[in-house]
């Protein structure tokens, strides 16, 4: 037994992509995403490990046309990590423990910006998420398992609230400035 691992990234620039209909100039839209797996054993062949973390980073511009051409470019972060072990004490009686995280934001949530709204009207949103998990199972003879499970899960929603709060200022047909928080 020995280690093995991965390791994996996309990149999407953005100067390959075509310049978006009716816009007058290229907007920026922008991928990378990549990660690193690995795994093997601890201790002599009874103990394992595994460990991942990916991260997605995206800047993604949208077209303002009123009051003057422009654009506006959102930032979306996706961070993402996995551990987990596994310990045989007996062929028939194993533990393992499985600890995984996750914690994202975004400044432009639902491509809010574009069209007649505003950079004024963004909306940022970020979220985080931990959860845990402890799992002995035991073999009792050839057709029962016992199996306790353990976790615990502490999530903090995706949390929006404005970029910039400020009055929201509609014109119809030209733009719309501002976002308030309720």
């Amino acid at each position: 037994d020995q280690a093995h691992g991965e390791l994996f990234a996309y990149l999407r620039p953005s100067g390959l992509q075509a310049r978006p209909p009716l816009s007058p100039f290229h907007i920026p839209n922008q991928l990378a995403q990549g990660g690193v797996a690995v795994g093997g054993p601890l201790l002599r062949a009874r103990t394992h490990y595994f460990a991942n973390y990916e991260r997605l980073q995206q800047d993604r511009g949208s077209l303002i046309s009123s009051p003057a051409p422009r654009f506006f470019v959102g930032n979306y972060r996706d961070n993402l990590a996995l551990l987990r072990l596994d310990h045989r004490f007996a062929e028939e009686h194993s533990l393992s423990l499985r600890v995984n995280g996750q914690r994202e934001s975004n400044n432009n949530t639902n491509d809010r910006v574009g069209g007649l709204l505003q950079p004024s009207a963004a909306i940022a949103s970020k979220g985080q998420s931990l959860a845990t998990q402890l799992t002995d199972t035991l073999l009792l003879g050839s057709n029962k398992v016992n199996e306790v499970r353990l976790g615990y899960v502490n999530a903090v929603p995706s949390n929006s609230s404005p970029v910039s709060p400020q009055p929201v200022i509609v014109r119809p047909g030209v733009s719309t400035e501002g976002n308030a928080t309720y």
